[in-house]
């Protein structure tokens, strides 16, 4: 029998999370679905703990490739997908029992083109239910007001929503994995060219585990720089041909630079380099033009007004002495 739905699951090295991830597919009252497991290259037992796992379970797939990342590997997930919808969901994390069924009952009865649910999210501050979408007018919106909401939030994500296949199909949708940073967004953007109505479910229906998170100080480079940029340019031209204004769409790179600078001040600090390594880095990134042009914004946060006059006066020690400043009193503040 045909499944309604394919869940799609991109695995690396996913050996601590994958079996709460997998119990909680297997619970969800929602029988039409096939799950699509891409093992990328694991290096850990992944591979055996999903491999013993799906013994028995029809409509459970298990495919190995070789590590190209999690782009390449939901690739390889829509290519094998049978379902009239498709679900992303990452190893790490896990869904409620309800999620499939919400999500699908709400793209049916609106007849919608892409449903979302709000999210729990898991991290060392603490669980907190979340909406990407509170401030929304309805529960049906259209996609110019769904765009805004997802750039004023992590909304810009392929978990807790769902999608249609034939839209991703016909019109050749698929990740881009030269990018390493927002490729679900830009995978979002070129989606919504094909869509006009959208449905959200107030229920906190999937679990975001950030405790298995990336540190950004890990990721801090000039190539790191170029990627962001390189995300900017190509939003851009997915926000033109989603019909936005150029205005607009400045005011959204404005932001995404404003936050991206501040995130690169206030963790210089744990780079794992030398002093001079340090300020050359910070001088490579926070004087190029792309940069300078859109940090237009004073921060709001009173936290990172020290860091837009260092900027602005290029005081590149003092920044990084700020940013141990303020990493030192976050470690003695309580949580």
């Amino acid at each position: 029998m045909k499944p309604v739905v394919s869940i799609i699951i991109p695995v690396f090295n996913a050996e601590k999370y994958i079996i709460n991830c997998l119990e909680s597919i297997n619970k969800q009252n929602f029988s039409g679905f096939e799950v699509i497991l891409v093992n990328d290259g694991s290096t850990d037992r992944s591979g055996d703990i999903i491999h013993e796992f799906i013994k028995g379970k029809p409509g459970w797939t298990l495919y190995a490739k070789i590590n190209e990342g999690p782009s390449a590997a939901r690739n390889c997930g829509i290519e094998y997908a049978t379902g009239d919808y498709i679900a992303f969901v990452d190893a790490d994390d896990s869904v409620e029992p309800l999620y499939l069924s919400t999500l699908y009952k709400l793209m049916t009865d609106s007849n919608a083109e892409l449903s979302c649910c709000g999210y729990v999210d898991h991290s060392i501050y603490g669980v907190l239910n979340l909406n990407n979408y509170d401030q929304r007018t309805d529960d049906t919106i259209n996609t110019e007001e769904f765009t805004e909401l997802i750039f004023n939030s992590i909304g810009g994500v392929l978990w807790d929503k769902l999608f249609k296949t034939s839209i991703i199909r016909e019109n050749a949708i698929l990740l881009d994995h030269d990018i390493y940073m927002s490729e679900d967004l830009l995978f979002i953007l070129n989606y919504l060219r094909y869509v006009s109505t959208i449905s959200i479910a107030d229920q906190f229906l999937y679990n975001y585990n950030r405790m298995n998170e990336t540190s950004i100080s890990s990721r801090i480079s000039v190539s790191y720089k170029r990627n962001v940029i390189e995300v900017n340019r190509r939003i851009e031209v997915k926000l033109l041909a989603l019909g936005f204004g150029q205005q607009k769409i400045n005011d959204i790179i404005d932001r995404r630079v404003v936050a991206f600078v501040q995130q690169i001040c206030n963790s210089i600090c744990t780079v794992k380099s030398d002093f001079r390594s340090k300020i050359k880095m910070l001088k490579d990134i926070l004087n190029d033009t792309h940069i300078n042009d859109h940090y237009k914004r004073l921060p709001t946060r009173t936290i990172y007004i020290p860091y837009h006059i260092l900027i602005r006066c290029r005081f590149y020690i003092t920044i990084i002495l700020y940013s141990y400043f303020l990493n030192m009193v976050k470690n003695i503040l309580p949580a």
